[in-house]
């Protein structure tokens, strides 16, 4: 069953909503809004994401989100 959600990351957050972390589930990814966010798997550079990207992340695979200059929407569909 595939689920598919938008979610917004806010500037104002904590840090700890940013550190790396892995999901459960595989899932893809899809920039709507924001400027400036980076995107980074384990022991890889950051890359920079805006809006039309989209990333495939594996479940279990660590990665983060690196915080940019607005606030982030994406897409989450989870496979």
């Amino acid at each position: 069953m595939m689920l598919d959600n938008e979610k917004i990351f806010d500037l104002d957050a904590p840090d700890k909503e940013y550190t790396w972390h892995k999901d459960k589930t595989t899932r893809f990814m899809k920039v709507i809004e924001g400027l400036g966010w980076k995107f980074q798997y384990s022991k890889e550079e950051p890359k920079d994401i805006r809006p039309g990207t989209t990333i495939h992340i594996n479940k279990n695979c660590f990665h983060r989100l690196i915080k940019g200059n607005t606030p982030l929407k994406v897409r989450i569909v989870e496979l």
